[in-house]
């Protein structure tokens, strides 16, 4: 049992009339349509704008800050044959930025003295570098051209101007109150600038100025400018959408040899690239390139005409890429260990751990805790904690910290991602001071945050049409996200693990006229994968729709977003012979007979757990039950009553139900009347009669089962019929007339019976049904 990692909220229906008026209007499908107006678009014409894609869609570059300064001052370079350099970064923003600006001014504008510098992340860090810089003025650059990155770096760019190099900044990162001065500052959001769209990547700031330089879009560019756009998760609504939407028909029929030789790498189909492509596939591969050491090739990579050289840098990108994945996961174990519960915001650091990874791991372990999270790598021989931040809609990471630059030796980024260093012996002081601006911000520290479903859907009514249809909304991304749907009147026919370590899961939904497929590649630990598929029917789940292409066939598929489990896996492993191979995996067995407790401890694994049932009951919160992996229910209880509330008392991913049997009363059945006559018979002219040496004697001669005769010997004692005395038996003489049946001894046979029958002889479907019947209550 498993709950949801999201709050499903349905989005509030829009009236039938102003549906039928808008999908008679634009002619789009009423599904469409009321996602629209869901989104603000609730009138024909911001509906078709939101649709239409064409030059239309693209702002006049000149009405960005300095842009004519900027073009003029390198149009002057490029005819005085200056030397230009371009200072780009090392995440895929900043590679496709100085790809775009070195194309523009080498390949389209004819200038033969350009060159490009990629930072490196361990050495120069993030932004400008003074020392870079430094070497820049003594190898003679005349004009330094910034891309994604430059506004953060008024020192560095008084230093430039002041020995004699011309810098234009262009830029797309949050403005800091005092902005250097340079020649020209390209900033799509500059106070001073004009320009309607704020959200431009970097490498959409450096395809405008290559359109103002050019006076004419180059598509040709608009290939790196959606990598770069969709890498940044930048919103993808207004230009962005449009320049995304062009992109991406270029990315599928892309003549860079670079960019085919890293899809066939990343096995990418580029008839069907689409924005997930990028997001999941081409630009982590890109990006472990500056994470993992030195970004300077993916430049080269998507730059160069040489077939042989780009098959060799995407050779590089991918076992780079590899590397990263697996420093990923090693850290993120490390990570939950120092996760502390009370704390708003997680600030995170260790000695040794990999700076260029911080990022993906502070993401990581947002979406884990859904608190905004900074991981910090420490530097034992500088003494420098650098840190990567990510954070969600509750919290400004950029408000917060851009207060406080003093604390800093670096510090740059935006609302929802930053980067920044900072002495170690300051963490501290970092740490209480984002709680108290956590506090500032009314940050809400929930459980679950909120996923808007546009509607329920009929899974018969899924279709590939359907699909095509809903695409057109696209491309996905931030603010204009794929719509998340519920879905209706559906059987689950099969669920099976997926993937090469089988740790994604595949479920096949009944469909009108034959299956339909939902996958889900959200992290599900083996017990949960294992309890669904073995009974998958406790699943609920929500999704998004896209399409499978696979042997020239076209089918619909559901990725599921989120899912929950109302069962756990049940094993069943039932049995009247109790012996050591039923007790050789770990987990918490619990024993309702005390002795048997003491006679299996022994034979149990190490890492194993050993516990009564009353003591588990007794120490459990009515709130919060013991939760363990696996629960193994090693004998019967006493009574049903007993084993409802030990499973109310615990929340397992498993139960292993051995429910060991030694007398099968059920079996056995009750003795009969003439049963119990006949051994009265014999009983009662007995006297110091030992049972231990007499009892198989007393089974063969009587036809009953060891235990029947046991329970008889029992009734006639609790009546005194008998006196037994460690294990020597006299009978008795007694007047009056006895109701056997009303005896304890006989009523706690009734009930062993009826408790074995419900538990141990019942199907195994009737018994899992029952357990998580128990475990729902």
């Amino acid at each position: 049992m498993f709950e949801r990692k999201y709050d499903w909220v349905q989005s509030e229906e829009p009236a039938d009339d102003q549906v039928e008026a808008l999908h008679q209007a634009t002619g789009l499908s009423p599904l469409v349509v009321r996602i629209l107006i869901a989104r603000g678009y609730d009138t024909a014409d911001k509906i078709k704008r939101f649709m239409t894609v064409d030059e239309k869609s693209f702002y006049d570059p000149f009405l960005m800050h300095d842009m004519e300064q900027a073009c003029q001052r390198i149009q002057d370079a490029i005819v005085a044959d200056e030397k230009i350099m371009i200072y780009g970064d090392y995440d895929v923003d900043g590679i496709t930025s100085t790809a775009i600006m070195y194309e523009t001014l080498t390949s389209y504008l004819g200038a033969q003295n350009v060159a490009y510098y990629i930072p490196d992340r361990f050495i120069d860090g993030y932004g400008p570098n003074r020392q870079v810089y430094e070497r820049m003025v003594a190898d003679g650059v005349q004009l330094l051209i910034t891309v994604d990155n430059g506004v953060s770096g008024k020192d560095e760019v008084a230093y430039a101007q002041a020995n004699g190099v011309d810098v234009i900044i262009t830029d797309h990162h949050e403005l800091p109150s005092e902005l250097p001065e340079a020649v020209a500052i390209v900033h799509p959001a500059h106070p001073a600038g004009k320009y309607p769209f704020k959200s431009l990547s970097g490498a959409g700031v450096a395809l405008m100025v290559a359109a103002a330089l050019l006076e004419e879009f180059p598509q040709e560019m608009f290939d790196l400018a959606t990598l770069g756009t969709v890498a940044d998760v930048m919103p993808l609504v207004d230009e962005n959408r449009a320049l995304v939407k062009v992109g991406l028909q270029v990315l599928q029929n892309t003549s860079r040899p670079g960019l085919q030789a890293l899809y066939k790498e990343a096995e990418v189909d580029a008839a069907h690239l689409n924005e997930e492509t990028i997001q999941f596939a081409l630009a982590p591969r890109l990006n472990s390139l500056g994470r993992m050491g030195s970004a300077a090739i993916a430049v080269q990579l998507l730059t160069s005409l040489d077939d042989e050289l780009v098959a060799d840098l995407a050779q590089q990108v991918e076992e780079v890429n590899a590397k990263r994945k697996q420093t990923v996961d090693t850290e993120n174990e490390q990570a939950q260990e120092l996760l502390d519960p009370e704390q708003k915001v997680n600030i995170l650091a260790q000695v040794g751990w990999h700076e260029g990874v911080s990022g993906i791991l502070a993401g990581r372990i947002l979406e884990q805790t859904n608190k905004p999270t900074i991981i910090f790598s420490i530097d034992q021989t500088t003494g420098l904690a650098k840190g990567s931040g990510r954070s969600n809609d509750n919290f400004d990471l950029f408000a917060a910290l851009n207060p406080h630059r003093d604390l800093f030796e670096n510090f740059g980024g935006h609302k929802k991602a930053c980067g920044l260093t900072i002495e170690k012996e300051k963490l501290p002081e970092l740490t209480t001071l984002l709680q108290t601006e956590a506090q500032k911000q009314g940050i809400k520290t929930v459980s679950k945050p909120t996923q808007h479903l546009a509607t329920t859907l009929r899974v018969d009514d899924i279709t590939v049409d359907l699909i095509k249809e809903l695409s057109q909304l696209g491309p996905f991304g931030e603010e204009n996200p794929a719509p998340v749907f519920a879905f209706k009147d559906y059987e689950l026919v099969q669920a099976k693990t997926i993937g090469k370590n089988n740790n994604y899961l595949r479920l096949l939904l009944k469909q009108k006229g034959g299956t339909i497929a939902a996958l889900s590649f959200a992290p599900l630990s083996q017990a949960q994968l294992a309890a669904i598929v073995a009974d998958p029917s406790p699943v609920t789940f929500i999704g998004t729709l896209t399409l499978n292409y696979w042997r020239n066939t076209v089918t619909p598929q559901i990725m599921i977003t989120d899912l929950e489990y109302a069962g756990i896996r049940i094993l069943d492993q039932r049995t009247t012979r109790l012996t050591a191979q039923r007790l050789t995996t770990t987990g918490t067995y619990i024993c309702f007979n005390e002795k048997l407790a003491q006679t299996i401890k022994p034979l149990l694994p190490q890492a194993a757990t050993l516990r009564l049932a009353t003591e588990v009951m007794e120490q459990a919160s009515a709130t919060t039950p013991l939760r363990v992996d696996e629960l193994v229910l090693v004998d019967m209880p006493q009574s049903l009553t007993e084993l409802q509330e030990l499973l109310q008392a615990v929340a397992p991913q498993t139960i292993r139900a051995i429910l060991y049997v030694k007398d099968e009363a059920y079996m056995n059945g009750m003795p009969t009347r003439a049963d119990f006559a006949n051994v009265y018979r014999f009983v009662s002219r007995q006297q110091n009669f030992d049972i231990r040496t007499n009892l198989p004697k007393m089974v063969k001669y009587f036809h009953l089962q060891r235990e029947q005769i046991i329970f008889i010997l029992q009734v006639f004692f609790e009546v005194g019929f008998v006196k037994i005395n460690d294990g020597v038996l006299s009978g008795q003489q007694v007047t009056g007339h006895f109701n056997l049946k009303q005896t304890n001894t006989y009523q706690r046979r009734l009930e062993m019976m009826a408790i074995q029958e419900k538990l141990f002889y019942s199907d195994f479907a009737q018994l899992r049904e029952w357990l998580q019947k128990q475990l729902k209550s």
